[in-house]
């Protein structure tokens, strides 16, 4: 709104700055701690991923995750946290027992599905006929980047079309570099087709002619190519023994703050672990 402020707490929302400050403050709050008091304590394995504010915590004892999950809102909260109660759950993410019989392996049709860093990790069927953890663009980072093409082509329609197009091709390689992955080219050609069908809505609004017939938008598409989806890139686990893990935890976690758009509101973890016997128990909420 044009206001300087200046406040004492939080970070910028999605300023550049921000995942270094939530690395360099989470390090302590939660990397530290995980190795030193947290995986000592637990009966079987454990394992912690973080980019940023996102991370993911993966357990082979169940009860060793549930009781990291009751310990969390304790140690966070030491350091002026709080964890979201609705964003934090505990999603099942064993790998399907059995043989699997080939079929379309539609995410949400297997045990757990949790999002992370904009894509949803499930469990599908590879070309084998075997289970794999699959990622394919998150629902609703989709349609948030569908919106915002559409809102890009509404408002800078009257621009040349050489200019439009040099814009709307930046925008597709970066998607197509982020998202770019396998077994997610059904999202990606989606993606791209919104940018094609807001690009001639917008096109077509420019005046109160007639709209822009799909012949002559395609005639107008074979000067003005935009890019196709080339190969992707293929993420496969290093660790077998953690693809097999089997429930998932995510939570959101704020950071007061003393003026708008300057807390901390992030994703922040997804927790995943298997059924295993637990022999021994250990006491975290003690050292928290």
């Amino acid at each position: 709104d044009g206001n300087l402020s200046v406040p004492s707490a939080g970070s910028p929302q999605g300023g550049v700055i921000s995942p270094v400050l939530a690395n360099v403050y989470l390090h302590y709050v939660l990397d530290d701690w995980f190795e030193r008091e947290v995986k000592p304590r637990l009966v079987g394995r454990a394992f912690l991923i973080q980019y940023a504010d996102d991370f993911v915590m993966g357990f082979t004892c169940e009860a060793d995750a549930r009781r990291v999950l009751d310990v969390l809102p304790k140690r966070f909260g030491k350091y002026g946290l709080t964890i979201h109660p609705e964003k934090t759950r505990l999603v099942p993410f064993r790998r399907p027992s059995g043989r699997p019989v080939r079929t379309d392996s539609a995410v949400g049709t297997q045990p757990g599905t949790f999002d992370l860093l904009g894509f949803t990790h499930y469990w599908g069927l590879s070309r084998n006929g075997n289970w794999v953890v699959k990622r394919q663009t998150a629902a609703s980072r989709l349609r948030r980047a569908i919106r915002t093409i559409a809102q890009w082509c509404r408002i800078h329609r009257h621009e040349p079309i050489g200019e439009q197009h040099q814009t709307l091709s930046r925008k597709l390689r970066g998607h197509f570099a982020y998202y770019g992955i396998t077994c997610n080219a059904a999202a990606l050609h989606a993606y791209r087709d919104a940018v094609v069908r807001s690009w001639r809505k917008w096109l077509s609004r420019r005046s109160r002619r007639a709209d822009l017939a799909w012949p002559n938008f395609n005639r107008l598409l074979a000067h003005y190519a935009l890019p196709l989806l080339a190969a992707v890139r293929a993420l496969r686990f290093t660790d077998r023994r953690n693809a097999s893990s089997s429930a998932s935890v995510s939570a959101r976690f704020t950071q007061p703050s003393q003026s708008r758009g300057n807390g901390i509101g992030q994703s922040l973890s997804k927790l995943r672990c298997s059924r295993v016997p637990c022999r021994r128990r250990h006491r975290l909420d003690q050292r928290h």
